[in-house]
């Protein structure tokens, strides 16, 4: 079920032909190969149009709170993208703002944005795939260090560009508010190409927070989440990387 639905969201038509191949009846089944193979070679690649950009889905790479990520190839540029899909209208007003904090942080230190757009139903963010994804954060390292950690000299130079990108950030009151080691790109053995990603939580510094739960990963939140009302400064986030570091070290 799983095969089936994730072959519907990459191939167009591939749902009519898995429902034939697959029906009950056996009268209403293909009844033959020459038949089963004319519709298959009608299903065409999912495709998606942008103000001259085309997108063809090639994978699907995961499933958040949000929504999915696809990985894409942009056939005009025939480089590989990864588009994110918003499926929960809950979260469009975050999904925005993760759109437009992308398009102002136009730097090294973060994933790259290319593409935002609606339709009538669904909201999509494109973004630069990063090699290796998924099993390249930072918690698919440590997970593969094991006991030992990661040897210092990959860890710092990594860290000084992921709190490189924390700076930027704050000088634009823009708090992440989920830094954690599998929202931290580390490509293996390549300190000077990490990155921060996941941007659906951030908050602009200056905005108005109210009382109640902070959207966060709890085990790397600061204690002044619980206990003060300084609940979601510039803090947070160093507090979290300050974690992050200590697990990959």
């Amino acid at each position: 079920i799983f095969v089936h639905a994730m072959t519907l969201r990459l191939l167009n038509g591939a749902n009519e032909v898995l429902e034939k191949a697959l029906e009950p009846n056996r009268a209403k089944r293909y009844q033959s190969f020459e038949e089963f193979s004319k519709d298959l070679d009608k299903i065409t690649f999912y495709e998606q149009k942008h103000e001259g950009r085309t997108y063809r889905r090639l994978q699907f790479v995961g499933k958040g709170g949000f929504g999915e990520v696809f990985k894409a190839r942009w056939l005009e540029e025939n480089v590989d993208v990864a588009i994110k899909q918003l499926l929960n209208a809950e979260y469009a007003k975050r999904f925005l703002t993760e759109a437009k904090v992308m398009q102002e942080l136009q730097d090294p230190c973060f994933v790259k944005f290319i593409d935002f757009f609606e339709t009538s139903d669904h909201a999509f963010l494109v973004m630069k795939f990063l090699d290796g994804m998924p099993g390249s954060s930072l918690r698919d390292a440590i997970n593969r260090a094991g006991k030992n950690g990661i040897p210092k000299n990959l860890v710092l130079p990594a860290f000084e560009r992921y709190a490189r990108g924390l700076s930027l950030m704050h000088k634009r009151k823009i708090i992440h508010r989920d830094i954690k080691p599998s929202n931290l790109y580390y490509p293996a053995g390549r300190p000077d190409l990490v990155a921060i990603m996941d941007f659906g939580i951030v908050k602009a510094e200056d905005s108005s927070f109210t009382s109640g739960m902070v959207p966060c990963t709890f085990d790397y939140a600061p204690p002044e989440i619980a206990v003060t009302e300084d609940r979601a400064g510039p803090g947070m986030d160093i507090y979290a990387l300050g974690l992050c570091m200590y697990e990959a070290l």
